[in-house]
């Protein structure tokens, strides 16, 4: 059980867990996902076989709440607004570098509408003619996220090869058993 669970994981990874954002893959930005997808089987002294394959606890016990919303999709609404990260405010990984609540009041930055009608959220830096206006974030009243399952696909692929270790091993304790 240890190895083909181990394997799922490791399938999981590889499959899902890595690479850019597709349909049914998701890019690794801060990793806490990636960890979070692990198994765990029962001792040997509970005289238990329990497995456990899937999204179930980040580090400190706290839920990782967002491994939902990747595996089923979902619509995320703002409370007024949702500020989403353009480049020029992310990490090469994706990661945002500050919050736009950070920058406001700072006299450096200004909210205007794009020609397409969104509301953006710039920084001006420099002064006179060599100040630069960076895009920052554009805020929108919600965000549709698409679905991107790791733990169904991964299930549905090592549930049969499990099971038919499993019965191989029950097999071979009865047939000890019986002589």
């Amino acid at each position: 059980v240890n190895r083909d669970m181990a394997a799922a994981v490791r399938y999981a990874h590889e499959r899902h867990l890595t690479g850019g954002t597709t349909a049914d893959r998701l890019a690794g930005r801060s990793g806490a996902l990636r960890r979070a997808f692990f198994y765990n089987v029962a001792s040997r002294a509970s005289n238990q076989i329990t497995a456990l394959l899937g999204y179930i606890k980040a580090g400190g016990g706290k839920e990782l709440v967002y491994a939902k919303t990747h595996e089923e999709g979902a619509t995320i609404h703002g409370r007024p607004w949702l500020t989403i990260p353009l480049p020029a405010a992310k990490t090469a990984a994706g990661v945002t570098r500050f919050t736009a609540r950070s920058l406001m009041g700072t006299g450096e930055t200004f909210i205007q509408r794009s020609k397409s009608g969104n509301l953006i959220i710039f920084q001006k830096k420099g002064k006179g003619k060599m100040a630069r206006i960076i895009p920052l974030f554009v805020l929108k009243k919600s965000v549709k996220v698409p679905a991107r399952p790791v733990l169904d696909p991964t299930c549905r692929k090592f549930e049969p090869i499990v099971f038919k270790n499993l019965n191989q091993v029950f097999r071979t304790i009865a047939g000890g058993l019986a002589a």
